[in-house]
């Protein structure tokens, strides 16, 4: 069986594989030359004639190891391939059935040069003696490698014998490529000759000549980069070989792989509670990552929907509210911020958590909402030159300045999250001994920090934590040889998930969503960069002003002109908005087994106090769009999108909730441009509607009861529909078979966690009861409905629904357990996009029965 190695010259010098001496030089240039002049020292001319030599020589081989690697790995593919089909269900048990040191030592006889910790490239990187070159030839460009990952978790191997096997070696030319980056932006590689290998299709390998607008397209890529890229190919898939062969030696040939294809079915989980990774993360055991614009304005509309959820019933559930509040007071951030306030402590408290719960929702929303308008944007451009990009040719003009915007959207939208994330670190208990000093200034907002280490070695020792936060806050993108952002969220995983020796009691809730949206962002650039043809990068404000006729975009761009050279973030609300945060908090009491009409009196004034608060907001909102330079027209526009305390729809239904007349669930629509640019104040006697955003089909379920349950008349079902003013239709059938079809089969243990999820009574009216769900349980049940949970960044979870639509929780933090109010606060959401409530679920009856 061939196999295929890296030669390696020293600590960080790697070299293309020719013979290497002692002296760490090549055998061809140090004891094969002459000079031709009779000096010590060479002349000019002798110089150049060496330099020739070397380069030849280095093309030579260069050509030769790749046409001998390329073989290596056409060979290995095609064995796995055989294998896989023929013996695939011995391969599952063998490997499984193995202890994990049984395992370790397979993978260290198939790869002797195989790290034995993860993410030894850390520790690679910043070590000061050589190391071997056997264990760099894999530190380095398979990092993602290690005898500890692949023996702990059987799993791993499978799903990375699967994802090599099944997409071709030139779908990962770019991410096995990127392993090459930090060492050859360094010149720690040999220098490029003139010649290159084409890097797609059919002739994937295939030495041409040099054409440089073909390299920077990324078509062709630059010898010995190239040889490097195909080294590690070959490299890896003689590995794999390797090991297949260990482990099927004496099997019989199966007649079918079932055993595979339940594995690839269940995305190589261990078991139904366990979340899968997602491919940005863990990018090397998933299928390859590749720019998909419609893969794209998925995870877009995901985020909107849930940032648009979190805005939905802060301006419409006063329980929400309350309990946000009273998570946001008992949080380590005031316990670090509210003892340096200074005079009126009362009224700044009142104003940060304002500022937290309006602000900053509102400004989630909208900017997830303008990634969502960029997306749709590519993907009418991509529509308008066939539907597809050719590769070997130039990208339309139009198509790559749709795709310049997305990025500088995404760009600065980046740059303002991972300065709040800056801004939060120090007033966090757990972090601020990281810094010399806070300075605060609540009017405007501002923290002024000085961290007292950079992240070197000594602080990856001693606190990984911080480390790995600071690579993500002050990630320096110019930096070539620094560490990627996927690298570092996978690093800070698998610190908060596997490493006990880490406080996870100093990662706040707040701190760790702020990590997901950014780890989202991060996955969308990321993605973007993965476009072939490659594109000429613009910069930020200069592409954001090409997408000027789009709002969203616009307003980036005025935004991003008004804060760059500063990181002062003018998002601190007015004082006004603390009279009526405090009378709502004072005001409130959940449900206590009073008389209905008592509680439905204090439901009714909570709402009003709550819709006070909001009416603030809306003002400082106001007053913020124009100090930057909005229209009157885009201004109200952008409060109608983000005001759904103000759908007609949903004021209808607290006036028939007021009235005790029954009412059936409405859908929202969607304000049209009319309507809204007759907006001149935002009061409920204007009746104006809220605008929402479209993020793909829901079945709204329209329930026909005689006598409808109370939370039948909640807040309304936003419309989200695949145009914004289309009208909304009922797609639930009236028949008792649709009715059936419907209904989810799940165990007794899920059944009792949505029956928690989906109460007879609404919201306000529930009291926490004791007792916790774990996190674990929540995600074995929402998999027994036919959602698959995916671990994006930080404390996100994706759950995709098999049949289509997907749905965004946060897993609490520090501890994963979640009571039974926000548990009930998660059923709103599946009811809203899914149509799912008590009706929809039912215990599974046993095998046999």
């Amino acid at each position: 069986m061939p196999t295929a190695g890296i030669g390696m010259e020293s600590r960080y010098r790697v070299l293309v594989p020719m013979t290497i001496d002692n002296t760490g030089t090549t055998s061809a240039a140090s004891t094969n030359m002459e000079f031709a002049c009779d000096s010590h020292h060479p002349c000019d001319s002798c110089m150049a004639s060496r330099e020739a030599l070397e380069v030849a020589t280095n093309v030579h081989n260069a050509i030769h190891q790749i046409k001998l690697n390329c073989e290596c790995l056409r060979i290995n593919q095609a064995f796995l391939k055989n294998a896989i089909q023929r013996y695939s269900n011995a391969i599952i048990a063998r490997w499984k059935k193995r202890s994990q040191t049984k395992r370790a030592e397979i993978l260290e006889k198939a790869f002797p040069g195989m790290p034995q910790k993860k993410f030894s490239i850390i520790q690679a990187r910043y070590a000061e003696e050589n190391l071997e070159a056997s264990s760099l030839c894999c530190t380095f460009l398979l990092p993602y490698l290690s005898v500890e990952d692949l023996s702990s978790d059987p799993m791993r191997l499978l799903s990375l014998l699967y994802v090599r096997t099944e997409y071709d070696a030139s779908t990962w030319a770019g991410f096995d490529l990127e392993n090459t980056k930090a060492d050859w932006h360094e010149g720690l590689l040999d220098s490029v000759c003139k010649s290159a290998m084409i890097a797609y299709g059919a002739r994937y390998g295939e030495i041409v000549e040099w054409d440089q607008e073909r390299v920077d397209q990324g078509h062709l890529i630059a010898l010995p980069r190239a040889n490097l890229l195909i080294q590690i190919q070959a490299t890896l898939s003689a590995m794999l070989a390797e090991t297949v062969g260990i482990l099927t030696d004496g099997a019989t040939i199966e007649e079918r792989p079932t055993k595979w294809l339940a594995l690839i079915e269940s995305g190589f989980r261990r078991s139904r509670e366990d979340e899968i990774y997602s491919s940005f993360i863990d990018r090397a055991f998933q299928r390859p990552p590749v720019f998909d614009i419609d893969e794209l304005l998925k995870i877009a509309e995901a985020r909107t929907a849930n940032a648009q959820d979190q805005l939905w019933l802060l301006q419409t559930e006063p329980s929400h509210v309350h309990r946000e509040y009273r998570l946001l007071q008992d949080s380590e951030y005031f316990s670090v911020v509210v003892p340096q306030l200074s005079g009126t402590v009362d009224v700044e408290k009142y104003n940060l958590i304002g500022n937290i719960l309006s602000v900053e929702s509102t400004g989630r929303f909208s900017e997830w909402n303008c990634v969502v308008e960029e997306c749709k944007h590519v993907r009418e451009q991509l529509n308008g030159c066939g539907g597809q990009v050719q590769l070997g040719k130039p990208l339309p003009e139009k198509y790559s300045q749709a795709v310049s915007c997305l990025e500088a959207a995404l760009e600065s939208i980046l740059w303002r999250w991972t300065r709040d994330v800056a801004s939060l670190l120090p007033k966090l208990r757990g972090f601020a001994s990281c810094y010399d000093h806070v300075l605060l200034d609540i009017q405007r907002a501002m923290t002024r920090t000085t961290a007292k280490r950079l992240p070197d070695y000594d602080c990856y020792k001693e606190d990984p934590l911080f480390w790995c936060l600071y690579l993500i806050v002050y990630h320096d993108d110019s930096l070539e040889s620094s560490f990627e952002p996927p690298f570092v969220f996978a690093f800070l995983g698998d610190l908060v998930g596997n490493d006990t020796r880490v406080d996870k009691n100093r990662l706040d809730q707040r701190l760790m969503d702020g990590l997901a949206d950014i780890g989202a962002i991060w996955e969308m650039i990321m993605a973007i960069r993965y476009h072939r043809p490659s594109r000429y990068r613009m910069e930020t404000l200069q592409a954001l002003d090409l997408g000027s006729a789009r709002a969203g975009c616009r307003r980036l761009a005025l935004e991003t002109r008004r804060l760059r050279g500063t990181q002062v973030f003018p998002n601190q609300m007015s004082l006004s908005v603390k009279p009526p945060l405090q009378l709502f908090v004072e005001s409130f009491r959940p449900g206590d087994g009073t008389k209905e009409n008592d509680r439905h009196e204090r439901r009714m004034a909570s709402r009003r106090l709550l819709k006070s608060f909001w009416d603030a907001a809306r003002d400082f909102q106001r007053q913020y769009l124009g100090g930057i330079g909005l229209s009157t027209e885009e201004i109200q526009m952008h409060l109608a999108s983000i005001s759904f305390d103000l759908a007609p729809e949903y004021l209808e239904s607290l006036e028939k909730r007021n009235q005790k007349i029954p009412s059936p669930v409405h859908v929202a629509r969607s304000l049209t441009g009319s309507e809204a640019s007759q907006c001149t104040s935002w009061d409920v006697s204007q009746e104006q509607s809220s605008r929402f955003v479209n993020v793909g089909p829901v079945k709204s379920k329209m329930k026909r009861r005689p006598t409808p349950r109370e939370d039948d008349v909640e807040a309304p079902l936003p419309e989200a529909g695949p145009a914004a003013n289309e009208d909304v239709h009922d797609h639930e059938s009236d028949s008792t078979d649709s009715r059936i079809e419907n209904i989810l089969l799940v165990t007794p243990e899920s059944f009792k966690i949505f029956m928690d999820m989906f109460p007879s009574k609404d919201l306000d009216s529930q009291t926490a009861k004791k007792g916790l769900t774990d996190w674990k349980k929540f995600v074995g049940a929402m998999t027994d409905a036919g959602f698959v949970a995916n671990h994006n960044s930080g404390s996100a979870v994706t759950f995709i629904r098999q049949s289509g639509g997907r749905i965004i929780f946060h897993k609490p933090h520090p501890v994963a357990k979640l009571d039974r109010h926000v548990l009930l606060g998660y059923g709103k959401r599946p009811r809203r996009w899914f149509g799912l409530d008590q009706e929809s679920f039912q215990v599974a009856p046993r095998a046999g029965t």
